[in-house]
């Protein structure tokens, strides 16, 4: 029986996480996980007050709720969804050893800095919309 390193195209049974152009897979999966839930929230909001409801309020009492209900659902998901991946880009990017730091993640909300104020209203805005 042949052993693995006589051939070069055999891979190991674990593998290294993939890089990307944006540096590891792992800081790159938190990163776009933070700003799809967060413009995909804001985009569903955006699109329910200003196209789809006026329209569907212009239509009938009954489109404008079955519109409503239909945009609420995503919304609420994605809404939901993104105050923990906000948390837990926060809480990778303030941990010094490359895992994640919720404490101080959570500290860092409302500091004093303008960071701190940005990644604030993030998580505020976001979980105070009545869902």
């Amino acid at each position: 029986m042949p052993l693995p390193g006589q051939f070069p195209h055999a891979l190991p049974l674990s593998a290294a996480a993939p890089s990307t152009p944006l540096g590891p897979f792992e800081d790159s999966a938190v990163a776009w996980s933070t700003w799809v839930t967060l413009m995909g929230f804001v985009g569903v909001t955006v699109l329910a007050l200003v196209s789809a409801g006026p329209v569907a309020r212009a239509i009938g009492s009954d489109t404008l709720t079955a519109v409503t209900v239909r945009l609420s659902r995503p919304a609420v998901v994605l809404g939901v969804l993104a105050v923990p991946a906000v948390l837990a880009g926060l809480a990778h990017n303030a941990s010094e050893e490359g895992g994640y730091d919720f404490g101080a993640a959570w500290n860092s909300l409302y500091d004093g800095s303008n960071a701190g104020r940005l990644s604030g209203l993030e998580v505020t805005l976001v979980s105070s919309v009545p869902h």
